[in-house]
């Protein structure tokens, strides 16, 4: 009866073993991205949202404004289906730098960073520059 007790303690602890290794798999943080990588998914993606509006012909002021709305929603939607995400970092920075903007271009904060972030969403800045990368990998 005890070696009974015992095989069953060994294979179950051997069970929660097994378990806590694959768990440990699970939630192992993703390989990061590489350059080459992210350049194709965001030569990709601005590919598509060039082919979003290419039907589109801007007669009037406004609709140039949708024009570039759509492509920027594209192009979010895209990056997103690629597993990236507006950087934190980059936000920090897109806020001070768009608060400089709006004070010395005499238009508002959220002009300034709308643009500051369509700008930089189909860039990839370089790590030499101390400009952070629009896009991260989803964690």
């Amino acid at each position: 009866m005890n070696k009974t007790y015992i095989v069953l303690l060994v294979v179950a602890l051997a069970l929660i073993l097994a378990w806590l290794i694959n768990m440990d798999l699970l939630f192992s943080k993703p390989a990061p991205v590489t350059n080459n990588q992210l350049q194709a998914d965001l030569n990709e993606c601005i590919a598509i949202s060039e082919k979003s509006v290419a039907h589109m012909d801007a007669k009037v002021a406004f609709q140039q404004l949708e024009i570039i709305g759509r492509k920027a929603r594209v192009m979010r939607l895209c990056m997103k289906d690629h597993a990236y995400t507006q950087n934190p970092d980059w936000t920090l920075f897109g806020e001070s730098s768009a608060k400089a903007l709006s004070q010395n271009g005499n238009i508002s904060f959220d002009e300034a960073f709308e643009t500051l972030r369509r700008t930089h969403m189909v860039q990839l800045n370089t790590p030499n520059n101390n400009t952070p990368l629009f896009w991260s990998p989803t964690p």
